[in-house]
């Protein structure tokens, strides 16, 4: 990666950076492709007794225990879709993998900038944001996978 000469609004000039770009309410988000293993439709979820209040339960992927993470504390936006039928995000980051309860995939993306992360400052999660990526249709929080398992982890705590 090389730095962007000055004066553009570009972070950093990346070559490619393909992405996976997904919906939490209306907010879209995306992660480095190399960090998204699958997205999985959860038919039914195993409650944890005294699990931390972001893990909304366990699912079995292939024989492998999945743990089910709801990003609305972490993200500040909230699923619209909710009972049967929910869809995650398989993500894998700092040594571990979770799902994260979406909405709705937009679609693989190829970038060649990632923005400084400007008017969202406030937002819940400027912590593991990278950037934003512009779109068409607008701009789309590029979130940093290692990050975010750090954030879910302290939130264990």
């Amino acid at each position: 990666m090389s730095a962007t000469a000055v004066g553009t609004t570009a972070v950093e000039t990346l070559i490619g950076l393909r992405v996976c770009i997904f919906t939490v309410g209306a907010e879209p988000f995306a992660f480095d492709l190399r960090r998204v293993r699958e997205v999985v439709v959860l038919d039914e979820l195993t409650a944890v007794p005294a699990a931390p209040p972001q893990i909304v339960g366990v699912a079995n992927l292939r024989g492998d225990v999945l743990p089910i993470v709801d990003p609305e504390r972490l993200l500040g936006a909230a699923i619209r879709r909710a009972g049967r039928r929910r869809r995650a995000l398989v993500v894998v980051g700092g040594g571990a993998h979770v799902g994260l309860l979406i909405d709705d995939v937009l679609g693989l993306e190829t970038f060649d900038d990632v923005l400084e992360i400007g008017d969202a400052t406030r937002q819940p999660y400027v912590a593991c944001a990278l950037g934003r990526l512009r779109r068409s249709d607008g701009l789309v929080t590029l979130l940093d996978a290692d990050k975010v398992m750090a954030a879910l982890r302290r939130r264990e705590g």
